[in-house]
Formats: structure tokens, sequence, C-alpha cells
């Protein structure tokens, strides 16, 4: 087997869930359809779009947790040939709404604090509101 011409290394990858709603209010129930996963992260991004163009790619990123389980293998399933490093911590993750009624999007980014709190805080309407949710693992 030949070596790759790109290797990428994405120190930070991240499993990307994207969904959508017709409306996002604040302090409103967001009804949301069925989320799309995608796996995310810089070099993995680009290690994705060369595999589709026909480059002979490697893709190396540390990964843990269940979300670093799908992460690779979403990336496996993409015919991406790959390295994953196991860590102990789970991989970060990108939640995103997509509000039909305006096109805006509302990027929520999980913050992991001690390995096994998160925070997530939401800057969707700076002025008026701030959610902040804390997850315990």
């Amino acid at each position: 087997m030949l070596s790759p011409t790109i290797v990428t290394l994405t120190m930070n990858p991240a499993l990307d869930i994207t969904t959508e709603a017709d409306v996002v209010r604040p302090t409103d129930k967001v009804r949301c359809a069925g989320a799309r996963y995608d796996p995310g992260g810089g070099g993995i991004n680009v290690a994705r779009i060369a595999h589709v163009l026909g480059a002979s790619v490697s893709a190396i990123f540390p990964a843990g947790g269940p979300s670093g389980d799908l992460v690779t293998r979403l990336v496996h399933d993409a015919g991406v040939p790959l390295r994953q490093i196991n860590i102990t911590d789970p991989t970060r993750e990108s939640f995103t709404i997509n509000e039909r009624s305006t096109g805006k999007q509302y990027p929520y980014i999980y913050v992991y604090i001690y390995g096994y709190i998160c925070i997530d805080i939401s800057y969707m309407y700076i002025h008026m509101y701030r959610h902040v949710l804390i997850y315990v693992y």
C-alpha cells in the first residue's frame, strides 16, 4: 500500500449535529426535525473533501467517548483512511439549529471542563437572552 499524499492532523475534532426548526424563540421549546451527524474539525473536513476529489489522503485525530466513536465511524464510513488516537475525554460536540423561516443559523458549542462537565453557552439573542445548559457525565 502506498503512503498517502495528504495527511491531515485534527487536534480538536467535533461531532457536528445539525437540525432545523420553523422558528427559534428565547424561552420557548424548539421543535426540531431529525438531526444530521457529521464528522467535523478542520483537518477532517479537508480529508473528506480531498478524498471525494480523488486524492490519496489519511486523517489523524484524537477521539474519546461515544461522540468520538461516532466521529471515527463517520470518517470511516466516508471512505477516508484514518488513524484515531484514543483519549479519555469525550470528543467535543457542536449543535446547530437552522431556522427555516429566516434562514439564520443558531450554533451552540459545548465546552468540556474537568472531563465530566460541559457548558453550552448560546449567544443567539445576545442583548435579550443568554441560555446556559450544564450537562454532567
